[in-house]
This record gives structure tokens, sequence and C-alpha cells, in this order.
């Protein structure tokens, strides 16, 4: 069968994650994959050579939007695929999403993801408001110690306006991918997906779910530690904040910040 999704792949780092990720993923009948490397140092570009995957190669890290909009010009098939190295995806999951989309052109199709045993969390999201977003930033920075628990409780802390589909697997057509202006660069590592489901709700497009589970070994795609990763989800958040809601927002939330994400990095370093 001709492959009619081109899988984009990004990898940093992934050599770990990469064995069973490509397990699944060159599984399936109807994809072809596409990898974008980041520059990773690990064993990640010798795994690919001798799995005989020739990927794009970029000499620096200029971030996953980058990379994920290389990847996608590297395919013509009539299917676009987001898939995070962490995640193991089925191949039924491909023809499930397939289905979904020929009734949906504008549409995007996400999975639910298995977290870990018994812990499943949805691909369709409700919109980021303020109040999730000091949410997230107490929760991240602030070893879970029950703030964000509080803030839930209180009216809009969801936008229930629009949806947003997490990014680490997604499915649309190419031609509504290229109608929503691709990645959003300017958020290069985290929240850009939050930033696509903002477009696609005001360009009228739905996000699906599927009912074909995916397991999500989340924040093993690459080799990161975990004060860094801290870092780009805070400066992502704040991003985020001071271009939807506001410069005052965002000023608060890096104030919020900065204690706990500067304990959290002397304790680890420890």
């Amino acid at each position: 069968m001709r492959a009619t999704i081109d899988v984009v792949l990004v990898t940093y780092n992934s050599g770990q994650m990469l064995p069973r990720c490509l397990e699944t993923l060159c599984a399936s009948d109807v994809c072809r994959l596409r990898v974008v490397d980041n520059g990773s140092s690990d064993e990640t570009l010798r795994y690919l050579d001798a799995q005989g995957i020739e990927p794009l190669v970029l000499s620096s890290n200029p971030g996953y939007a980058v990379a994920a909009n290389r990847g996608a010009s590297l395919g013509s098939a009539d299917y676009l695929a987001f898939v995070n190295p962490d995640c193991l995806v089925p191949p039924d999951f491909w023809h499930n999403a397939l289905r979904l989309l020929a009734d949906h052109p504008s549409a995007c199709v996400v999975p639910r993801r298995l977290i870990k045993p018994g812990m499943v969390q949805l691909g369709r999201q409700p919109g980021y408001a303020a109040l999730k977003l000091l949410g997230d930033i107490l929760f991240d920075n602030y070893f879970n110690l029950g703030l964000r628990r509080l803030l839930r409780r209180l009216p809009r802390y969801h936008d229930p306006d629009w949806f947003w589909p997490h990014g680490a697997c997604l499915v649309m057509s190419r031609r509504w991918f290229d109608a929503l202006g691709g990645m959003d660069e300017s958020f290069p590592m985290y929240m850009g997906d939050v930033v696509l489901g903002r477009r696609m709700c005001e360009l009228g497009g739905v996000i699906l779910e599927s009912d074909i589970d995916v397991v999500h070994l989340e924040g093993e795609g690459a080799a990161v530690s975990s004060s860094q990763r801290l870092a780009l989800l805070n400066a992502g958040r704040t991003a985020y904040a001071e271009r939807f809601h506001g410069a005052a927002l965002a000023r608060a939330m890096r104030l919020l910040a900065w204690p706990g994400f500067t304990l959290r990095r002397l304790l680890v370093s420890r």
C-alpha cells in the first residue's frame, strides 16, 4: 500500500527510546518515516544509520518547531503526523486516524495517552486560561505542593471555548497543516501545540480523539536534565502568557517561578 502519512520524528539525544519507538512506527503499512535530528551527540545517529534510516541532520538545535516544519517539507503524502520519540504508536492508530480524517478535512486527530499503567490523559485538551498557566508554574516549580489543586476549583481554570492537541502524537491533512501556517517557530519547544490549537479554533477546525491509545513514556524522548526541561517549560509558558494574556501575567509568572526553580536546581545538583 502506498504510504499516505508522512510521520515526522524529531530526535535530540533520543537513542535510549529509539528502538522501541521505531519498532512501532515501522510496523505500519500506511506511514513513511521522516526523521529530523537536532544535533544529537549520543548514539541516535549511529542507531538510525544501522537501521538504514537517513535523517535530516541540523547542525545545531533550533528547537522542535523548526525541525518539525523541516520534516514536514521532506514529504508529499496527503497526511502529516508528528510523533515524539517517547511514544509507542500501535499500527491500528493510523488506520483509525485516517478513517476519522476522511470525514473531517479540517481536523486533527490525537490519541489518548497512557502515561503509566492505569493513568490515561486525553490528547484533546481544554484551552489555556491565565489560571491554568499559573497552576502549571506552581505545580512544576514547587514540588507539587497542592497549590494547583486549589486553583483548579476556581471558575475559568480552563478556557472552555477552544481545545488544543497534545503534540506528543497528532495527525492531520497536509493541506490543513499548510493552512494553519505550520508550527509556530517562535515557540521552539513547549506550548507550540497549544498555539496550534488556538489557530485551529480561529480557522474553524476541530480536534478529534481516537479510541486507540498510545503509550507515552513522558519525558524520556530526549536526554535532557530535569533542570533544563523545567527551564524550557517556564520559558514556553511565560512566552505564551505574554503573547495571549499580556506582559503583566508573564512578569508575575517569572517572579513566581524563580524561587522554586532555583531551589529545585540546587537540590537536584547535590
